[in-house]
């Protein structure tokens, strides 16, 4: 990134890193997204760089891939008007980096600095650090109605830097909530994943109390009241925190389970929530089957029932749900096993996970003479076996078992025929 700087001002160019990477930098936390503002137009840039990207050459931004790092690099930059509460109807170009940072939307974003790590902060981004508040550069209210999603952006950066609101930023945030009934169900549902990898608890009696989740697609508003159930045990977060897995799509899942059940939503409103936002379909299958275990497991008794529960389900669901049914249940009587304790001694028995797991396979049910779609009947039939506790999952019990029920199967049809 120094590189992309020397390289601009050798050329006789201003040239600042900016936004999020100078917040985060300040902050000392990790920097994963490199940008830089600069007085050169997008042409300039292209020729003064080999290897350029015409990322968005119409607002000025060209991204510069260099010794296999990409950074944006955009041209200091005004905007008037936006019609579709997204986008400015007018951008040109300017020289003045102050005027540029002016657009930006909160006060921790709209800091740059140069080569040599001086500092240019106008509008007090420095000071809103170090009291950890989040404050809309300008007037909250033109800020937010440039583009409604920073609403949200608002929420989520809250939440990831565990920031307080100021006062008149929130109140704009309120005032415009119902401008996001026109931003894209993508870039809502991009926002919420984010804010739900986050550590939304810090955010939580805001978000539970403001209006946004009222104007997010159905059936996100359902969600609401779970989430001032949840407000009200903020002082359990941290066992909650305990209990997430590694990985921020993991956390995206839990979190979203964890809204859902707190709001007394069945597992198949997962599917519904993900589409209203343009979620991976994959996404949407695992929140729900993640939110149908922790549905299931209060409802085990006995081995039968935890081995068929546990058959084609992922084990990192069971610990994880078994976790979650423990934390949304912390009136256990005492002395009474955990759920999680439970799951553990069950996962380490269980004898089978799926039909590929089976001590018997397609090419013994040939030998014994099974054609077409009995040979699934045979295989699923054995694996219910094993699953009730009937049989071991081992090979010549299985044979055995195996041979009587094709024996059974030529008896009914013996039957049927006379």
């Amino acid at each position: 990134m120094a590189e992309v700087l020397a390289v601009l001002e050798g050329a006789g160019h201003s040239a600042h890193v900016v936004g999020g990477t100078v917040r985060d930098h300040l902050l000392g936390r990790p920097v994963h997204d490199f940008d830089i503002a600069t007085s050169a137009r997008p042409e300039e840039v292209m020729a003064l760089f080999d290897h350029t990207i015409a990322t968005g050459v119409r607002h000025g931004t060209v991204t510069v891939v260099l010794g296999g790092l990409t950074v944006e690099v955009t041209t200091y930059r005004l905007e008037s008007g936006y019609s579709d509460g997204r986008r400015p109807d007018c951008v040109w170009f300017t020289d003045d980096l102050v005027a540029d940072l002016a657009r930006r939307d909160f006060t921790v974003n709209a800091m740059a600095m140069d080569l040599r790590g001086r500092l240019i902060d106008p509008f007090g981004g420095r000071a809103d650090l170090l009291a950890r508040r989040l404050r809309a550069v300008g007037d909250p209210r033109q800020r937010l109605g440039e583009d409604a999603l920073r609403i949200l952006r608002g929420v989520r950066l809250a939440a990831e830097l565990g920031f307080a609101i100021e006062p008149g930023t929130l109140a704009g945030m309120t005032e415009q909530a119902a401008r996001l009934l026109g931003i894209s169900r993508e870039r809502i549902g991009q926002e919420l994943a984010r804010l739900l990898q986050a550590d939304w608890w810090h955010v939580l009696p805001w978000f539970a109390a403001g209006p946004w989740l009222e104007v997010l697609p159905s059936p996100w508003p359902r969600l609401r009241h779970g989430l001032a159930r949840l407000a009200a045990r903020a002082d359990e977060a941290s066992a909650w925190r305990a209990l997430c897995p590694d990985g921020a799509e993991a956390r995206v899942c839990v979190s979203a389970v964890t809204w859902m059940v707190a709001a007394d939503e069945p597992p198949d409103t997962a599917g519904p929530l993900a589409r209203a936002v343009a979620w991976p379909n994959r996404r949407g299958r695992r929140v729900r089957d993640l939110a149908d275990v922790v549905r299931l497991i209060p409802t085990l008794h006995g081995a039968a029932a935890w081995r068929r529960f546990l058959f084609r389900r992922d084990p990192d669901d069971v610990r994880t749900g078994a976790a979650l049914c423990d934390w949304f249940s912390p009136g256990k009587a005492p002395n009474t096993v955990s759920w999680a304790e439970t799951a553990h001694r069950w996962l380490r028995t269980q004898p089978l996970w799926h039909l590929t797991d089976l001590a018997f396979d397609g090419q013994d049910a040939l030998r014994l003479g099974v054609r077409g779609p009995d040979v699934g009947k045979l295989l699923q039939a054995l694996a219910d076996a094993v699953l009730q506790g009937e049989v071991a999952n081992e090979h010549l019990a299985l044979c055995e078992l195996a041979r009587r029920w094709v024996q059974g199967k030529h008896s009914r049809g013996r039957g049927g025929d006379g």
